[in-house]
C-alpha cells in the first residue's frame, strides 16, 4: 500500500468526560491562536500534534515517521 497517497485511519473512544474536556481545552486554544491573528488547526490536526509531540518528547526526538 502506498500510505504517501492514501489516509489512514483509526478510531479513538474516549468517555464522554474527556471528549467535553479535549473540546473545552481546544476551543481555548483556537480562541488564543485566532486572537493573536493565527489560522488554528482542525480539531483532528490539533490532536495529532499532541500525539506526535508527546512521542517526540518521551522518545528524545527520534522519530520513524
Amino acid at each position: 500500500m502506498n500510505t504517501a497517497t492514501k489516509r489512514q485511519y483509526f478510531t479513538l473512544c474516549p468517555h464522554m468526560d474527556e471528549t467535553k474536556y479535549i473540546y473545552l481545552e481546544y476551543e481555548s486554544y483556537r480562541a488564543k491562536m485566532v486572537t493573536e491573528g493565527n489560522k488554528p488547526p482542525s480539531l483532528s490536526r490539533y490532536l495529532i500534534n499532541i500525539i506526535l509531540s508527546h512521542y517526540r518528547e518521551t522518545n528524545g526526538g527520534a522519530s520513524n515517521g
